[in-house]
């Protein structure tokens, strides 16, 4: 017998640990106080090492428990169990943990696995009972509320057929204890409990079974207020919160701080829980940012990723060049020239390549917005004359909206040499319309003036490699916002088209190439005046997913995202769009700043802020999913890391 009992406890020992957790076995005296703990809340815990072995068993059990309709005694001290029998619909992270912290109380949670055909019976019953309440209710807030329902019910039952999920039978029962021989201790728990929307059944008449169903048992008398919960909200109760990752395809970027299990992390997972790869990466200057994206590109790099660097402040020049890959200075047109006149080919919201008709048309705006930047301050009058001047042009090349010139040759496309041969030609058609001088002026510093050798040309620019740095240090140095955001618009043009043949490469070619962007200290391309590159940001990190590819963008602080109101609403919308998060150490002020993004959703607790602030250099929080959050120290291996420091 005492075999089979090492043996039992041996194996569940061993099983927890595989999860991360740690564990030790309990000596006599301190099994005796858990035991305790199961009538009493306060009592004197040193008590038990003054007894011998024959004491503690009476020093466990109360020595009289008597039972009342809505209430019980244990020793005399007033007691009431209550139980939870309704749930809200949708939970945040952490969902039980004010229950499990209300003072003078105890809770216990009894779980039942359900049977896979008896789950989907019951969800099958259930998505029929919404289908009628849809029908039958006269009030839009119960269709709706009973639509929601349905559609979650919809979605966990696709999740239990393809074995994503299981569901599982819970009862939750809640012990008061009036140790301040308070009146109002039953209220004060059940405001707590409905101020997160469940409610409460007094268990009048049933305080025996509750009594019995709350104690360390398997025995549950409260079978009748179960709740049906699937494991992924379960596991998101408290504190069950996964804390390792470990995917399978995924590549080491360190380990977990907490169980020293690797960190071995797929972006390319898809699922229910998985919608995109992209990610955000917070943490103040010195704390580890830039190590850990360089240890993910150069890993994703030898998994065959196309890495695209958006680099304003050449960090990476060093990794580039040693992958062999392009280093693209955009502040002067000696790597490759963009013609802000070439028309590359778009892609539609639902991922097809769009027709020439929106191609053109689409392409017209985008010069539209060029010329905005580089023009600021031409009439409303003017600028309209450019805009049809522009479209002039493009016939005198032979192209319209018709044309189809996805396959043109760059020099098939006007420069701005051709534009100001058509409004000379206009001068000379009407030589008394001032507004042709006037475009005249303007536009003739992009063909003889400042502009002419960065923009008057075909285009030249052509990445090759599987790596490409796109160094806006040069730009952002010589102070020029007109030139930094008008360039910063083509490149980001030029790289969206990159980023759409690989994709056509992959449909017609049947490969998979991955995409992967990083946007190093993205704060520095926001101009409020100028919301190029963020308009950019926001598109990409939206629609990268159906280009096979992940939009990873960093910031010392979100404050630098939200200058304004203009801006919050785009910054927090790519926030809350990226799959996960890492955030690295961050200063007080900081880091309510973050609260006040993540409030909606996966907020922290107090542990978790302790854990980001008191961070040191390489160690982040990661977050996954809402049951996938953990404390990371980020590692290369020997030869990346030697890649990494190679001057």
């Amino acid at each position: 017998h005492a075999v089979l009992v090492f043996l039992c406890k041996f194996n569940i020992m061993f099983e927890i640990k595989k999860t991360g957790i740690e564990i030790e076995t309990l000596n006599k005296h301190e099994s005796a106080i858990f035991l305790k703990y199961n009538y009493y809340r306060d009592f004197d815990e040193r008590e038990v090492y003054k007894l011998n072995d024959n004491q503690i068993i009476d020093w466990i059990y109360p020595n009289e428990i008597l039972f009342y309709s809505n209430k019980h005694y244990i020793d005399n001290i007033e007691t009431t169990t209550m139980c939870i029998n309704d749930y809200p619909l949708h939970v945040n992270n952490g969902w039980g943990s004010e229950i499990y912290n209300i003072p003078n109380t105890k809770v216990v949670m009894h779980i039942n696995n359900v049977d896979k055909v008896k789950a989907i019976r019951r969800i099958d019953q259930c998505i029929l009972e919404m289908e009628t309440k849809e029908l039958m209710n006269n009030t839009a807030s119960e269709v709706n509320s009973a639509f929601i329902h349905k559609d979650t019910m919809i979605k966990l039952l696709n999740s239990l057929q393809a074995e994503d999920e299981i569901l599982l039978d819970v009862s939750l029962s809640i012990t008061a204890y009036n140790y301040n021989n308070d009146n109002n201790y039953k209220r004060k728990v059940k405001r707590i409990i409905n101020s997160n929307n469940f409610k409460i059944n007094n268990l009048f008449a049933m305080q025996y079974e509750g009594f019995i169903s709350s104690s360390i048992s398997s025995i549950n008398k409260l079978n009748k207020y179960q709740r049906s919960i699937n494991s992924k909200t379960l596991s998101s109760f408290f504190p069950f919160v996964r804390d390792y990752v470990m995917d399978n395809k995924g590549i080491v970027l360190g380990h977990n701080i907490n169980s020293n299990f690797p960190f071995i992390l797929d972006l390319w997972k898809r699922g229910e829980l998985y919608q995109n790869s992209n990610a955000f990466v917070i943490g103040k200057s010195g704390s580890g940012k830039s190590y850990f994206l360089k240890n993910l590109l150069i890993n994703e790099w030898s998994n065959d990723t196309k890495i695209i660097i958006c680099d304003p402040e050449a960090e990476y020049l060093n990794i580039v060049n040693n992958l062999s890959g392009n280093i693209v200075n955009v502040g002067n047109s000696k790597d490759g020239i963009i013609n802000p006149f070439h028309i590359y080919k778009i892609l539609t919201d639902d991922g097809k390549v769009a027709n020439s008709i929106i191609t053109f048309n689409t392409h017209l705006k985008m010069l539209e917005s060029f010329f905005k930047i580089v023009l600021e301050g031409v009439s409303e009058d003017v600028m309209e004359l450019i805009n049809y001047l522009v479209i002039e042009t493009y016939k005198y090349k032979g192209i319209t909206e018709n044309v189809d010139c996805s396959n043109f040759e760059n020099s098939r496309f006007p420069i701005f040499s051709d534009l100001m041969y058509i409004i000379n030609q206009k001068i000379e058609n009407d030589k008394y319309n001032n507004n042709y001088y006037i475009a005249k002026l303007h536009i003739d510093k992009f063909v003889n003036g400042r502009y002419s050798d960065i923009w008057n040309s075909p285009s030249t620019l052509d990445i090759e490699s599987d790596i490409v740095d796109f160094n806006f240090q040069s730009l952002f140095f010589n102070k020029n916002n007109i030139v930094a955001n008008a360039q910063m618009l083509l490149i980001f043009r030029f790289m969206e088209q990159k980023i759409l043949n690989f994709r056509e490469m992959n449909r017609h070619n049947d490969t998979n190439i991955k995409t992967l962007i990083i946007i190093d200290e993205a704060h520095l391309f926001i101009d409020p005046k100028y919301p190029v590159a963020l308009d950019f940001f926001y598109q990409m990190n939206k629609r990268i997913r159906k280009y096979n590819g992940s939009f990873i963008a960093t910031t010392q602080n979100i404050s630098d995202w939200n200058s304004n109101d203009n801006l919050r609403y785009k910054t927090s919308t790519i926030i809350k769009n990226s799959q996960y998060s890492f955030i690295f150490k961050l200063s007080s002020p900081d880091m309510q700043d973050v609260l006040d993004i993540y409030k909606s959703g996966n907020s922290f607790n107090k542990e978790e802020r302790m854990i980001i602030i008191s961070s040191t250099t390489g160690q982040a929080f990661f977050i996954g999913t809402t049951d996938l959050r953990t404390p990371i120290k980020i590692k290369a291996n020997d030869y990346v890391h030697s890649i990494i420091n190679d001057e």
